[in-house]
């Protein structure tokens, strides 16, 4: 259960006092997840990912890129979009 991408999201949810909000789940396991990194100067894995995320100590800013699949898609290109009015997150 760590947030791989949209923590501005997440934070504005629990600002707005959500009591649901829209995820998508994925397997980070998962062979076709690739964890790259987004500098040069911080190496990273899906090992260093977890860790820091299930320690609710963050990564630095663009510390990290999530790829999907030999096409190398963007992991948030991957999904749907979600149209949920903010009504029924409440």
């Amino acid at each position: 259960m760590v947030i791989l991408d949209g923590h501005h999201r997440w934070n504005a949810a629990k600002l707005l006092s959500l009591r649901f909000i829209p995820v998508f789940f994925v397997d980070l396991w998962d062979e076709s997840i690739i964890v790259e990194p987004f500098r040069s100067d911080f190496p990273v894995s899906k090992e260093l990912v977890i860790h820091h995320g299930t320690s609710c100590t963050l990564l630095p800013y663009k510390t990290t890129r999530h790829v999907y699949g030999p096409q190398r898609l963007p992991i948030t290109d991957v999904f749907p979009s979600v149209n949920i009015s903010l009504e029924k997150l409440q």
